[in-house]
This record gives structure tokens, sequence and C-alpha cells, in this order.
């Protein structure tokens, strides 16, 4: 069946400012390895972050855990860390002289293993780090009995089987017996044998030793189980697979390809059971939960959670299919769909316009209408110019306008209507202006008259319908913010630097606070202003957020600041200890979405959407 949407897709994790390169799964956690060398650990079931691990400087390209979810190895390029899991602790670290092929643990957990581009696998003691012998590998030729010392492509451990599958570039793979440090045998795709071969893309073993198999693909297309001992064939199909997942029973192979379609197969037959298609990021890796139903895969910033109902494994036997997917018919195979194949980055962040509605900017300066029932792109409302990425977006309900400004600091006001078909149209720009340097805020006055624009030096207030401007010049300010302050005394609040103040719309002069909200900032430390909202009953301002937070990658120093005008017109009256568990809750919260009538919405650490109650302080999820 074909579905519009991802429907078997549980969840989606998104990593900003890096990128998702490695994953792994076992009982309750799965982690994913990032490229700014974080190891983020989450509960399986419920897809909430459990920690983090700081693995070190350089990307995480490789994560295993050992039998048991008791032990987890991470690696980059050239260096290997082991953790406790449970208790959160490293065991050691150690660094390698050739870059790393793959990584895994023996049967019982007591030996790390590991294949390098050196033609050796190390061999370490789980527990300590201490380095045991080395097994040395090479392409082995067997008719001429020599050995090439070309670089490996690929390899894969398997600690179940106690296997070693390396493969080099267009020859056969070879399989060696990891107990008895031994050369088994080579698999040839092609028979008769050809020179050079099929180019190998990817490989992984069946971790059921009862099936013997390992699944092969290659840039012809093709994906080929065979038996690692007899090195025989055992089923063929076309896939154009990049990357390749077992399922931990060996019931089930995942494949994922460059174009981001992932497709389920029976890993014994190879008959297609499901299929998801989407235009999206190639996929880098895919693990299957202990469950053999639920698998993970990672593509560009981000981890999606799947759980199809196509591979629940049928009990009654004559359900089974057991005649090769190369020589019996397939039947009809579980489709879903992803219409979203533009992969044009957003650059701003969503604005509601309707309850069905919301608008975003993209990175090739298109303003664009989502449905917000089903998340698809439903129309392009306009452009600012090829390649000129959208950074800001202010919509004013009561006179439906959108205001928009781009990288080059260039802004517009356009009125915004909405069709009898449910189409929107805009009218012809009410401004197109440019400022002088980069713009920092665009904000509306609440009836939609006067718009702010604001930069680094300079704030400008723009009568939208005589296209007059009056201009304030500061001399220096590092981190600022506006808020409309109460839309029947037409006044400002601006937080700058730690001080707040109170300006006048029509002159930008700076005025007394007025009577519903008398506002200040104690005393101490505050870093940057990150957001700055209100919201009003009527004509009248009843609550103020204000949000500081360290830029990333500084000191995680944050405060939070709430004002209401029912609970303290003036901050002064706010007790230390009040203040105090502000900036505790301060610690928890991601991002500041908006307020809901009294209360305050907001992202915290866990990916939980929490409100504050603006009267009283008081948390809920």
């Amino acid at each position: 069946r074909a579905e519009l949407d991802w429907d078997d897709r549980l969840s989606c994790i998104t990593f900003s400012e890096c990128k998702a390169l490695a994953v792994a799964c076992r009982d309750s956690r799965f982690v994913v390895g990032l490229s700014n060398g974080h190891v983020v650990l989450y509960h399986t079931s419920t897809c909430q972050e459990a920690g983090q691990l700081i693995h070190g400087n350089d990307a995480v390209r490789f994560l295993e855990f050992g039998s048991t979810n008791a032990l987890l190895a991470s690696a980059g390029r050239k260096n290997i860390v082991v953790w406790d899991i449970v208790a959160g602790t490293r065991l050691w670290a150690t660094t390698i002289t050739h870059p790393l092929l793959t990584l895994g643990f023996n049967e019982d957990d007591t030996i790390v293993m590991a294949t390098t581009i050196g033609n050796y696998t190390s061999f370490w003691t789980a527990g300590n780090g201490q380095e045991l012998e080395k097994l040395f590998v090479s392409d082995v030729d067997e008719d001429a009995s020599d050995t090439y010392q070309r670089p490996p492509t690929h390899a894969q451990i398997c600690g179940e089987l106690n296997l070693l599958a390396v493969g080099y570039r267009q020859r056969p793979i070879n399989i060696w017996d990891l107990e008895d440090r031994a050369f088994i045998g080579q698999f040839h795709k092609s028979v008769p044998v050809v020179y050079p071969g099929p180019l190998l893309v990817a490989m992984v073993f069946n971790p059921n030793p009862d099936m013997n198999l390992v699944a092969s693909s290659y840039a012809d297309g093709d994906l080929v189980t065979f038996d690692p001992w007899s090195q025989r064939q055992h089923a063929i199909t076309e896939a154009n697979a990049q990357v390749l997942a077992a399922s931990s029973d060996g019931a089930t192979l995942a494949t994922g390809d460059g174009s981001g379609t992932i497709q389920v197969y029976d890993f014994e037959t190879l008959r297609l059971l499901y299929r998801s298609t989407a235009y999206d990021f190639d996929i880098r890796a895919i693990v299957f939960a202990s469950s053999n139903i639920r698998f993970f895969d990672i593509r560009g910033d981000h981890c999606n959670v799947w759980e199809p109902s196509a591979i629940v494994r049928q009990t009654d036997p004559a359900d089974v299919y057991s005649e090769h997917c190369s020589e019996g018919v397939i039947p009809d195979v579980e489709t879903t769909e992803s219409k979203s194949w533009d992969n044009t980055q957003l650059t701003t962040a969503m604005v509601a316009i309707g309850v069905d509605t919301f608008l975003c900017g993209k990175e090739n300066g298109a303003i664009v209408v989502y449905d917000s029932k089903t998340g698809q792109h439903t129309q392009e409302l306009y452009s600012h110019g090829t390649n000129t990425a959208i950074v800001l977006l202010e919509w004013n309900s009561s006179q439906s306008l959108l205001a928009s400004s781009d990288r080059s600091s260039r802004f517009k006001v356009r009125k915004i209507l909405r069709t009898s078909s449910g189409t929107w149209v805009t009218e012809r720009p009410l401004l197109d202006q440019s400022a002088e340097q980069a713009i920092r805020q665009i904000l509306f006055r609440p009836d939609g008259r006067m718009l702010l624009v604001s930069t680094r030096n300079t704030d400008h207030v723009w009568d939208i319908e005589g296209r007059q401007r009056v201009d304030r010049t500061f001399s220096s300010r590092h981190s600022w913010r506006w808020v409309d302050c109460n839309s029947s005394t037409q006044k400002l609040l601006r937080i700058a630097d730690g001080d707040i103040k109170c300006f006048d719309w029509l002159t930008l002069d700076e005025c007394p606070f007025p009577d519903l909200f008398r506002v200040t900032l104690r005393d101490c430390d505050y870093p940057p202003i990150a957001s700055l909202i209100a919201t009003a009953s009527g004509s009248a301002t009843t609550a103020i957020c204000a949000y500081f937070r360290e830029p990333p990658g500084s000191q995680s120093q944050t405060r939070l600041r709430l004002w209401s005008s029912s609970s303290a017109r003036d901050l002064q009256h706010q007790s230390a200890e009040d203040l105090a568990n502000l900036d505790v809750m301060a610690q928890e919260v991601k991002a500041v979405i908006g307020f809901y009538k009294t209360l305050l919405l907001f992202l915290d650490q866990n990916g939980w959407v929490c409100s504050l109650n603006a009267d009283n302080k008081s948390k809920e999820k």
C-alpha cells in the first residue's frame, strides 16, 4: 500500500550543528555518535535522552555494544574508548596506527577486537585494555598461494560466530576464523571467477549461528547472501544498497541507499518485506533494536526511529515463505513514501498564520507554506531572490501582514490573504527596503501600522502606510531584544546588555514604564538575551518572559525572568528565592516557544514540551 506520510516512523531526533555518524542498540538503550565527539544515550522504548559521553575531540564513527548493554566501545578513525554504560564511566582508551574499518566484542564480552586498513586485527582485554596478539590478514590468491598487501576497503566482525570478513577493491571477500586465527576461504560473487570483480559496497553477518549467512551488496546493485564456511551463494536480488543491518534473531535484513530509501528483506530468502521511500539524505547506518521489529537509521543531522508492522514475523508455519527471491514471485510489498523531497534547508523558525498553516523561510530565499496537520509543503508565497537565505519572519494577525528579512539585510512587508479555495495570495510589497547592517530583529506594533527594524547600532521604526521612519543610533551593544509592552500605551520594552528600559513607539524616545508594568533587572551577571516575549489579554500585556543564555560552546550559564501583571508589577518585589528558583529552572530550558494565555511554553533539555504558569511559577510537562 502507499501512504502519504511516514506512518511507520515513530520519532525523529535532530542534532543541531553536528552530524550523526554512528548508531548502536542493545536491550534498553541505543546510542548515537556525533561529529562533535559526543555519544548520546537514549532509552529504546521512549526515545528520551538518558545521558551523554564525551568520546573526545574527533568524530565518533563507530559504536558497538557488548552482548549485554553493560559495555560500549566508541571509536574515531584512530582511537578507541571502552565504557561501562551502567556506571557511566570510561574504562580505558587506546590509539591505533591505521584508520579503523570495524569494531566488535567476542561472544562473552571479554575481548575487544578492531580491524584496520593496515591488514591486521588487534585484540584487547575488555576490562582493562591490555593489548593481546594481532591477527595479520591479507588478500589471499588461492591459485598462486601468494599474498597481496593492498589495503582492505571493508571489514566485518561477528562475535557470535567468531568470524571476520575482509573485502578488497574488486576482489573476493576473505573469511577468517578469529578463534583459530586461520584463513577459511574466499567468496567470489562471479562464477566463473572474473578479475577484476564487482565493487563491494557493504556486508554484514547474520548473527544467528543456525543460519550461517553473510549478506553483501555491490556497486552493480546486487544484494547477495552466502555461507561463510562453504563460500557458496545462497540468494541474490537487486537492492542498490549502500548500508546493511541484520536483526539479532537473524530473520530480517535492512538496507539503505543514497537517496534515503529503506528496504527490509527476509534474510534467508531475500524476499522484500517492506520499503520506505524518501528523497532525503543518504543513509549512513541502520541498526535493529533487540525486539527485532524496531530499527534506527542515521542520515544528515538526524536519527529516525522506525517500527513497520510489515516486519512482524509470522508464527504460523503456513505463512513462512521459503523460496528464494530470485526464483519465486514476489508478493505485494508494504510501501510508505514521503512527499518531502525538497532538501533546501530551513533557516527561520515556524510562524503560525492560522490553525492549520505555518510559514518557514528557506536558504534559497523562499517563504513557504506548510500544512500543520501533515507537515507537508503546500505552496511558495514569494521569494527574496535566488540563494538569499531568509533569516527572520514576523506575522501581524490584525492586518494579515508578513514581514521577512534576508541575509543581505533586505526586508519586505506584504499583506497575505487566503482565498475561498484555501490557497494563500500575496499583494504588492508595502515595504521593500534594505538596512545598512545585518538585521537582528523585526517587530510589528500590534495594530500593524508600524514596524521596528533593529540592527547592531541602529533601530528604525517604519510607518508602513506613510513609508517614513524614525532612527535611533547606539554606540555599542552586544545583546538586546525588543518586545511590545502595551498596545494601548504604545510602549516598547528593550533589554540590552542586562539593562531594561521603556521607549515610545512613535519617537523611540526613552519614557517611563506604564503603570501596568514597572519592571527592573536586579544587579547580577546576565548572559546574552536569547528570547524576549510577551502575552496580552485584549489591549493589556499580562506577562513578559526574558530568557538569557550563553552561546553554544560557552559556559552553560542561563537565567530566566518572568513578570506577570497579576503577581508582581515590579521585579524588585520578588524575593531572592523566587529568582533563584527561576534560574534553576532555566537550566532545563532548551528553547522558549511562546505564551499560551498565562502559560509559558518551552522545550526542555530532554525534548519535552513544558509549561510554566506565569502567575504561580509552577511547571508542568
